[in-house]
């Protein structure tokens, strides 16, 4: 069964009992709208996003800024129940549809990122302890420069 924005949109509705299609400035309408943008991009692999904000009766441009803020805003505290209703929404696209080339290509890609940001911690850890190991051999040196400045 393949994925598409007009599931998530039926997934939203049945969760928060909101039509995201609606064209309404409500806070509890375009945050689901921006999760919807968000969700779509995220799992809909092949759908653009001119389409995938058409089907809600806006535009792309629309769809980007939309997009862009909830991602700013999904890590943010006083956005928690932002961050609620997002993982939800993934929870159950990822269990209904772990088949679907989209779901499975986007969990691949958070899994890759993962290993990427364990590489990154493991470097850096790597890289610390070389440097707290070079400015020990630093402070020693400096030491004895001083210690030799002083008996000239």
């Amino acid at each position: 069964m393949k994925l598409k924005p007009e599931t998530i949109i039926e997934i939203i509705k049945e969760e928060f009992n909101i039509d995201v299609t609606i064209k309404t400035r409500k806070r509890s309408h375009s945050d689901l709208r921006s999760i919807y943008f968000w969700a779509s991009q995220k799992y809909c692999k092949y759908n653009s996003l001119t389409h995938i904000a058409e089907i809600v009766g806006r535009g792309h441009s629309n769809a980007i800024i939309m997009t862009e803020k909830i991602t700013e805003r999904l890590n943010v505290k006083g956005y928690e129940d932002l961050t609620e209703k997002a993982m939800l929404i993934c929870e159950i696209i990822e269990e209904r549809y772990k088949e679907d080339e989209g779901v499975i290509f986007s969990l691949r890609i958070q899994k890759y990122d993962k290993m990427k940001l364990q590489n990154a911690l493991k470097r850096y850890r790597e890289l610390n302890k070389k440097l707290l190991t070079s400015n020990k051999k630093i402070t020693t040196l400096i030491n004895a420069f001083e210690a030799i400045n002083r008996k000239l």
